[in-house]
This record gives structure tokens, sequence and C-alpha cells, in this order.
């Protein structure tokens, strides 16, 4: 999997728990760039730290994502930011 995801960019819903976070910890542990999408900034600085990636390597964004300009507004940033999604 290392290979597959080197330096990809991999936007993660629900990053914060469950899932979404066991998600964003594999596809960071095998080099992707990771968009963390969440609802509580405080669980998203907890999985920054958790991720230890490089400044640059993660990308935090909260976001509720049931409304849809705010997925929109997501994916828009994603684009801008991170260079566009993989």
């Amino acid at each position: 999997m290392e290979a597959e995801f080197a330096e990809k960019v991999v936007l993660v819903t629900g990053a914060t728990s469950g899932i979404g976070r066991a998600c964003a910890l594999r596809f960071a542990s095998a080099g992707a760039r990771i968009v963390a999408v969440g609802r509580s900034e405080e669980a998203l600085a907890n999985l920054s730290k958790e991720v230890g990636a490089p400044s640059g390597k993660t990308l935090l964004l909260k976001s509720d994502l049931s409304l849809a300009e705010e997925a929109q507004r997501v994916v828009d940033q994603t684009i801008q930011q991170a260079g566009g999604i993989d």
C-alpha cells in the first residue's frame, strides 16, 4: 500500500473518529497527504498530532458536511491548498 499512496492527496471525511480516523491514520502511514475533515477543531488537532506528519502534509478542515455548501467549500479548499484530490 505504501507505494500506491505515496504523495497522493486523500480526502477523508469523518476523520476524527471511528472508521474515518482509522482511514486517515492508515493513509498517512502509507505516505499520503491527508485532507482531514471533521466537525471538531480539537479532535482534528489531536488527529494531526497523532499522524505526526511534517507541516504541509496534513490539511485540517472543520466542516459540517451535511450542508451542501460546506461540502463544496471542502472540495474547493482541497483543490486550492492541496492541488487536487487523488
